[in-house]
């Protein structure tokens, strides 16, 4: 788990960084788009990724944990009205709505919590542990958002 993180990492460092928070969302609904038949469980995470390619240039890992927070906060926002816009478009309720998600945010949570413990067990040093958890935790929110932008595509 832990070198898939640090692939994943490495490879959304490597994407550009955007101009402003419309146009990252729209790269991101479009690398969503582009992907959506591969599935939820990792094709996305590089998508989410590319939200924080800024956060590696910051000096310290306290510093990139506070950017990448930084980010899953605008993501979860976003998560909160894309919820919002779905349920006015469908007439379905937002709790459904947010039924549907569930899944999907446990699933992450479980993944981030396990991450969190072999990092520990393997000794791990503990800035690098908050950062990886700390990506951890935006990619499982990351997911969640790609399922919203699908499901709005499947109406």
């Amino acid at each position: 788990m832990m070198r898939y993180l640090a692939a994943v990492l490495a490879l959304c460092l490597a994407q550009p960084v955007w101009a402003n928070e419309a146009e990252q969302d729209a790269a991101f609904r479009q690398c969503v788009a582009e992907t959506k038949d591969e599935g939820v469980s990792t094709s996305y995470h590089h998508c989410t990724g590319a939200l924080v390619t800024s956060c590696g240039n910051e000096e310290t890992a306290k510093a990139a944990v506070d950017c990448i927070n930084t980010s899953r906060d605008r993501l979860k926002g976003k998560i909160a009205v894309a919820t919002e816009v779905l349920s006015a478009e469908t007439g379905e309720p937002v709790q459904e709505i947010e039924a549907t998600l569930a899944d999907t945010r446990a699933s992450g949570e479980s993944a981030c919590a396990l991450m969190a413990r072999n990092d520990a067990d393997a000794g791990v040093a503990v800035g690098q542990r908050a950062v990886n958890l700390a990506f951890c935790e935006l990619v499982a929110e990351g997911d969640v958002y790609a399922l919203l932008v699908v499901l709005e595509g499947t109406e």
